[in-house]
């Protein structure tokens, strides 16, 4: 059995999640969230707590490269995520476990065995035919994994002559506008991740890479669909979102609604479907100094048209972003400096 591995990537509240629960609703497609995240384990071998310290880096080569010396931790660290991110729910709620209930369609058993792959896998750095080992186990043609903040580690997993990956992206107002909400972020790294996903897209090219944008997927989904479908080799159809419990799954969720931030957690109210909320709510949590702020900040590539700003707001967005990056580069040398006495600043505030 031929089995085709696929990657679902994007930054952070880019609409990854709605697009694999769509694509796992489909018959010939398993796509498991948030699984063999390589990128966070390769931070968390080298110290780090998250993947976006090294998200802007490259992966093929210096300390990035996964060899002998970090093979065990890196292996080790996605086992843990195998058993917090896929298997925990069944250990979670002993009642759901007695009860046997599915996750992604399959028993507690199947998924636990899948340590056992982990485990005797060869090349880490080849996870495509990771996936195509469990794609095989599990009897389905297409096996995929969402991840997040991935894009600069799409050449290594398109070395899989089978593989494939869809990125997505959002108009860079609503995405910075929901993450600053959501997860609030420094609006310089939120802007420095941004730019570098921007950078890296526009200039890789691959026939197995594919830019997928949240507002056509929303906005005109028969046709972004039958792109993807011819694209990918297997028909991809509107229909509703179901969770990895085979519920149905709501739009735009996020637990930092448990945070008081207002951010929609599996909203009832909300239909199951792509497309069923406005994709210009961004405005009300955007001002126009926002908003021409991240003009001075990003250069667009030509993927979306830049919002038009007033004289004045332009004006005040290029100080205020001017003033910013004074203040970031200051904060890099500080480190420098300091560094070489043996300190390390994360951060300076």
């Amino acid at each position: 059995m031929r089995v085709t591995p696929l990657v679902i990537n994007g930054l952070h509240r880019s609409g990854t999640t709605m697009t694999e629960r769509l694509l796992d609703s489909q018959s010939d497609i398993t796509c498991f969230s948030l699984y063999f995240q390589i990128i966070r384990a390769i931070a968390f071998s080298r110290g780090f707590g998250d993947k976006a310290e090294i998200m802007t880096e490259n992966f093929n080569q210096g300390k990035n490269k996964i060899c002998k010396e970090n093979d065990f931790s890196i292996r080790s660290h996605m086992l843990m995520d195998h058993i917090q991110r896929v298997y925990s729910p069944y250990l979670a709620d002993p009642i759901q476990a007695n009860q046997n209930d599915s996750l992604f369609g399959l028993d507690r058993i199947t998924i636990l065995k899948f340590a056992d792959l982990i485990s005797d896998h060869r090349d880490l750095s080849d996870v495509g035919s990771l996936l195509q080992k469990i794609g095989k186990q599990i009897g389905t043609p297409i096996c995929a994994t969402r991840w997040t903040a991935h894009h600069r580690y799409a050449p290594i997993f398109l070395e899989n002559p089978n593989a494939f990956w869809i990125e997505i992206i959002r108009n860079p107002y609503a995405r910075i506008t929901s993450e600053r909400i959501s997860h609030a972020g420094s609006f310089p790294v939120v802007m420095k991740q941004q730019q570098d996903n921007f950078d890296f897209i526009v200039n890789f090219k691959h026939p197995r890479f594919k830019i997928l944008k949240y507002e056509e997927l929303c906005n005109n989904t028969d046709q972004a669909l039958t792109n993807l479908s011819s694209w990918l080799g297997t028909k991809i159809v509107n229909t509703e979102l179901r969770s990895v419990t085979g519920s149905s799954f709501r739009p735009n969720t996020s637990d930092n609604r448990r945070e008081g931030r207002h951010i929609y957690d599996n909203n009832d109210s909300l239909p199951a479907m792509i497309g069923a909320m406005d994709q210009n709510r961004w405005r009300e949590n955007t001002s126009q100094l926002d908003i021409a702020l991240i003009n001075k900040a990003l250069n667009f590539h030509g993927l979306y048209d830049k919002e038009k700003t007033s004289i004045i707001h332009d004006l005040a967005g290029g100080f205020l972003w001017r003033k910013i990056s004074i203040v970031q580069k200051l904060k890099k040398y500080c480190k420098k400096i300091f560094a070489q006495f043996g300190f390390a600043i994360k951060r300076v505030t």
